[in-house]
């Protein structure tokens, strides 16, 4: 599939965003009182919300100021620049960034993360529906699929059963509904936490969530309570496991999912052509 011209567009699954503003904080550190304060909220946004990316470097259009967040709807493919493209600004404080959350368009993706606490056994009918969409599509498209898991695994269990690392891993349900998360990214610091940079190998996504977790301190309690979480909750988050994933790939290669007995529920949350 090397060589393709990528253009996105949506084929069963539409994106509808509706437009709005959305934070962007600065600061590339951790470790400076202001880089701190912006990378919490900046990494709150994002675990809060799988459905979406959240990236330091501003992104909409030619709009790349040092220091804005864009965030953008998580689909198969970035799509950052395209029809798709994110929104970037930035806001003073956490309760902006809150509310910037609290105002994210609700797409399909959303959808079938809130499933895993509100519906987390899917039943056979669904299951083969599934199965039949994924056979049904052909090998110019990129699917995104929602898994849950019948028992919370260690991270490296996932792994192996996805062949890779997922492109979000699903941790306990958050205050909004959606799972609290961690995600891949290709910059090591592309939310504000350098702490693993210098090492130049990248830890696995539940040591990045630890990580930044262990940055946070009693002075950051306020923030955490605008997005409706407590600091001794989130210790304990990575000790429960891993309750689910977000991964996209071709349609064959997710395939098995559906008859792995580790998987409790598989939901196509959208679907990518490639050309």
């Amino acid at each position: 599939m090397t060589g393709r011209t990528r253009r996105k567009r949506p084929l069963v699954l539409p994106v509808v965003l509706i437009g709005m503003l959305v934070a962007g904080v600065g600061g590339c550190s951790a470790r400076t009182d202001d880089g701190h304060a912006m990378a919490v909220w900046r990494n709150l946004l994002a675990v809060t919300n799988p459905d979406y990316r959240v990236v330091q470097f501003g992104g909409a259009g030619d709009d790349y100021r040092e220091g804005w967040t864009t965030v953008e709807a998580r689909r198969p493919s970035p799509s950052t620049g395209s029809e798709y493209g994110g929104w970037s600004t930035r806001v003073d404080d956490a309760e902006g960034a809150a509310d910037v959350s609290r105002n994210l368009s609700g797409w399909s993706l959303t959808a079938a993360l809130v499933k895993l606490d509100a519906e987390p056994l899917q039943d056979e009918d669904e299951r083969r529906q599934v199965k039949r969409v994924l056979r049904s599509l052909g090998s110019s498209v990129k699917v995104e699929v929602v898994v849950g898991l019948r028992e919370s695994l260690p991270e490296p269990e996932v792994t192996k059963l996805t062949v890779r690392t997922p492109d979000v891993l699903l941790f306990s349900t958050g205050p909004n509904g959606k799972p609290l998360s961690w995600d891949g990214s290709k910059y090591c610091d592309s939310r504000g936490f350098d702490a693993w940079c210098s090492s130049g190998v990248k830890p696995s996504l539940t040591q990045e969530f630890e990580t930044w977790v262990s940055l946070l301190g009693p002075g950051d309690e306020k923030a955490l309570a605008a997005f409706g979480l407590h600091l001794d909750e989130l210790k304990s988050v990575p000790d429960r496991g891993v309750h689910g994933f977000v991964l996209s790939g071709w349609p064959a290669d997710l395939l098995p999912l559906a008859d792995d007995p580790r998987v409790m529920s598989l939901r196509v949350a959208d679907i990518v052509l490639e050309e």
